[in-house]
């Protein structure tokens, strides 16, 4: 049973906006140029530097993009699958971001009355103090947090209802259920052929720029997918392995050096391509 095996997870973060709509400035531009409604649009005015806040905002992204790596979407809301064999490494990964994330923030706080100054030099007359928390406030303006709860299952209904609209509730859960299922396989699928396409696209090329991350991104998603297969799918499994003997056998040093293996890799990559086409198409 899946909900045996797997749970869903979101992970919520929020930060302090880096821009605000400046409603007089807006008005004064339209009076200086003749505009009489507001079809040219309004003016933002950049309330911080983006350098302030670039490590704040990476390890944010950095975050997300593990948060959605080790996952694989569930539905419509912000909660994505996360295999039971993945939670000790995902919340030991996800519990570094949160540290860097809010040692990054802790700095900001600190700095906060010389950003401030700054800010109020360089937007000069339209600075309004009113835009900016407190100095005590600023950190509850940074959210990070990670959200877990079951699968839901059909004998959840406990319902004092008749039978019949009882039975239609579990039968539209299940269906959901399976409609999420094959959603999620779906887009291992895809993500499994976007590594491959861009080899065989690149290695095609009669003069390609051969990056690590070219091999490294395949050999790491090869690694991960057997615990993402939640519906233990033989042709994914299949798939993975013929990848990693043919398309995971040489480093990118080799494929730059050795024209012959790059041109044999070439081949396997778009054979493979070919291959997942077939099957994504029958899916």
């Amino acid at each position: 049973m899946l909900a045996n095996s797997a749970t869903l997870v979101s992970l919520e973060i929020g930060q302090l906006g880096l821009s605000k709509k400046d409603s007089d400035l807006t008005k004064k531009a339209h009076t200086a140029a003749g505009i009489t409604d507001n079809r040219a649009g309004y003016y933002r005015k950049f309330l911080l530097s983006k350098a302030e806040i670039t490590p704040i905002f990476k390890t944010a992204n950095f975050a997300r993009s593990y948060h959605r790596y080790m996952t694989v979407p569930w539905g419509h809301d912000k909660y994505r699958l996360l295999p039971s064999k993945l939670i000790l490494k995902y919340t030991a990964k996800i519990k570094e971001f949160k540290i860097e994330f809010f040692s990054h923030v802790d700095d900001l706080v600190q700095k906060w009355p010389f950003i401030l100054t700054e800010a109020q030099r360089i937007l000069g007359t339209v600075y309004d103090p009113a835009d900016y928390p407190m100095q005590s406030e600023l950190k509850s303006h940074y959210k990070f947090n990670v959200r877990f709860k079951p699968i839901p299952q059909d004998d959840h209904f406990i319902l004092q209802v008749e039978e019949k609209t009882l039975q239609e509730m579990k039968e539209s859960l299940n269906k959901e259920q399976d409609d999420n299922l094959q959603s999620a396989m779906s887009s291992l699928w895809h993500r499994l052929f976007e590594v491959v396409d861009r080899m065989a696209t690149r290695l095609d090329d009669s003069n390609p720029r051969i990056y690590k991350t070219l091999v490294t991104n395949i050999e790491d998603l090869v690694k991960l997918l057997p615990d993402l297969n939640i519906s233990n799918d033989p042709q994914l499994t299949d798939m993975c392995n013929q990848i990693e003997n043919k398309l995971c056998v040489f480093t990118p040093g080799q494929l730059k050096k050795d024209n012959k293996v790059k041109t044999q890799v070439a081949k396997d990559a778009a054979d493979i391509r070919d291959k997942m086409n077939v099957i994504m198409g029958v899916k």
